[in-house]
């Protein structure tokens, strides 16, 4: 259920992104503001790049956040580019800049959960004693989370 709860807010925010750039988009903009929304896409983008690169920090192999912050970092920039009103532009961004905080850590939270895992080769790895089966759900090509059940391996014990 986190997994798909997950997945809604990243699809939440697409659908979000598509409104801003279709509701405030207009006219071509005079070349100092194109130049201006150039850098501030480029800002947008390199405070997403250092929040993906802080939540993996954890480097543990379960699994990093990559579309928890690239995601929303790509829609931000993109409303910096195509936006005119600096209000819109700042209010889409502190949105986009919490919402990838908020998508990282629940991404990590659930990667280290019972159910959910970010890499199933390393589950197995890290899993010797146990069998874990790993399964895709509707929203792993865009989450990367898959379903994990663990079934303990039966112990057998030499019999006198």
């Amino acid at each position: 259920m986190g997994g798909s709860i997950h997945a809604a807010g990243i699809l939440a925010f697409v659908a979000a992104t598509v409104l801003v750039l279709c509701v405030f988009r207009q006219g071509p903009r005079a070349d100092g503001e194109r130049w201006r929304g150039l850098w501030l896409a480029i800002r947008a983008l390199l405070v997403e790049t250092l929040i993906g690169f802080v939540a993996s920090l954890h480097m543990c192999g379960a699994g990093n956040p990559i579309a928890q912050w690239l995601i929303p970092g790509v829609g931000w920039a993109f409303v910096s580019l195509v936006v005119p009103s600096r209000r819109v532009r700042k209010l889409f961004g502190r949105g986009a800049l919490l919402l990838s905080l908020l998508l990282c850590y629940q991404y990590l939270d659930l990667v280290h959960s019972a159910d959910y895992t970010g890499n199933p080769a390393w589950e197995r790895r890290s899993m010797r004693d146990s069998d874990v089966r790993v399964s895709t759900l509707w929203h792993t090509r865009l989450t990367g989370l898959y379903a994990k059940q663990v079934v303990p391996a039966e112990k057998t014990f030499p019999v006198h």
